[in-house]
This record gives structure tokens, sequence and C-alpha cells, in this order.
């Protein structure tokens, strides 16, 4: 039997794994979580007409929450593991995206005869630029609710990727 962080941590693989598809892009769902990475998104060939490197790729750490927000921001607690190893400076970019459910965990996938949907909203958020963090424990990073994860905001991601462009923390 899964428990409810169980469930949030599967349907935020299902969630990106539905905009990867969208977007054109595979999916690779990493074994082990040892190096802050959960899944990784892959493109094939030239994204964009500007692309200096071919088949780019972006390594994400994925939350979930069913935690409800107000404001610009959402302020989300990162063991200091995390944030440390998305922080790092390596070959293939790094994002944390974290998923909000709704409070009630009935709606988090409704199903009809005629169809199943994931209720939800994904955010992104880049560390790269992030100060370091004297924290032991965790650290609480705010993400930009303008960081909103579509297919379509994937694709802007991919192609500042694929320019060897610094992910930055802003509306793509």
């Amino acid at each position: 039997m899964l428990l409810p962080n169980d469930i949030k941590e599967e349907l935020s693989h299902l969630y990106v794994y539905a905009l990867a598809t969208k977007a054109g892009y595979s999916f690779e769902r990493k074994r082990m979580d040892r190096d802050s990475v959960d899944v990784s998104v892959c493109a094939k060939g030239s994204v964009d007409a500007t692309s200096k490197i071919l088949s780019p790729q972006i390594d994400i750490q994925l939350k979930a929450t069913s935690q409800e927000y107000d404001g610009d921001f959402i302020p989300f607690p990162l063991p200091i593991k995390n944030f440390r190893e998305l922080q790092a400076n390596t070959m293939t970019p790094r994002i944390l995206v974290v998923l909000l459910l709704p409070a009630r965990d009935e709606s988090w996938v409704p199903w009809t005869h005629e169809e199943v949907s994931l209720k939800g909203k994904a955010y992104w958020l880049s560390l790269a630029t992030h100060k370091e963090s004297e924290n032991c424990s965790s650290q609480t990073v705010k993400i930009p609710k303008t960081n909103c994860l579509n297919h379509v905001s994937l694709k802007n991601l991919m192609i500042a990727v694929s320019k060897l462009e610094v992910i930055k923390n802003e509306c793509i």
C-alpha cells in the first residue's frame, strides 16, 4: 500500500512525463536518486535554429505537496543535500520541480468513464545562481509562481539549455 507521500511522488513523475511527451521529448526515470535527480527530460537533435548543442537534456528533482500557498512565491523547504546538489555546477543543467496538488486527495486524479485527469500545477526553479547555504538540515527556496511548468515552458527551458544559457528564474 502506498502512503500519501508515495502517491504524491508518483503523481509528480506522471505530471512531468505527460508534459515531456506533449513537448515531444523523452522522459527517463532514474532507478535510484543518488544525486538529487529523479528524472531526465531529453530532446533529440536540434530544438531551435539558434541551438549551439544537439540533443539537450534537463535533469529534474521532483517534489510534491498538497499545501496551499498565497502570494507570488511558493516557499518550499528543501533538504540541504538536494539544495547543494541542485546548486552544483554540472554538465547537465538541473531544476527543481514542485507539483502542487489539491488539498483533498480525492481531487488529485478524478475520473469518469470518458477520461482520467491529474489535477495540480507544477512550478520550476533553477538553483544554479543561488547563494550557498550555511544551514545544516534544510533550506527554504522561493519559487516564483511565474515559473509555471507546462509543455511550452519546458520547450523554452530546453531551448535555453541548447543555447548553453544559464537557466534563469523568470518566466520562460
